[in-house]
């Protein structure tokens, strides 16, 4: 029986790392009309999360958001992406996909903050105020240290 090897690597303090595996995946929507921590994911010990996905759903943005990782707020305040890109280059916008194909009207969403994957230990994501307006889909990974 073969064995899917992913091509990530774990962190390691010495500089050596090695090969992750796959132990559970997880895919799920966020339903509107919600406000403050609306998901947060924390790894098991000796474990790691890739975050994959983390879009509204259609058309719509979601204002207000911000995705907290490893403790670190690395989007905050900002417009959550949707799955059908149409918006101008902003820096205010923001999600993580690997889906959107490069061509010249979607390309530029390099520009927006859109991750192909997020590698850490936790994550969250909130919405600062009001509630939210769209649906939000996310996906992620659960990976440990092949031995």
């Amino acid at each position: 029986m073969s064995q899917f090897i992913p091509r990530y690597f774990s962190p390691s303090s010495g500089g050596g790392g090695g090969p992750l595996k796959l132990v559970a995946f997880t895919s799920d929507n966020i339903a509107s009309g919600l406000t403050g921590t609306l998901l947060t994911v924390t790894a098991p010990a000796n474990q790691y999360i890739k975050l994959n996905y983390l879009l509204c759903s259609g058309v719509g943005l979601q204002s207000g958001m911000t995705l907290t990782v490893d403790g670190l707020a690395i989007f905050t305040d900002k417009l959550l992406l949707n799955s059908t890109p149409a918006e101008s280059v902003s820096s205010n916008y923001f999600g993580v996909t690997d889906s959107w194909v490069a061509t010249a009207s979607s390309g530029a969403y390099r520009g927006q903050n859109t991750l192909k994957y997020i590698m850490c230990t936790s994550f969250a994501l909130s919405k600062n105020a009001g509630n939210t307006t769209s649906i939000i889909q996310y996906a992620y990974e659960t990976l440990e240290k092949l031995t």
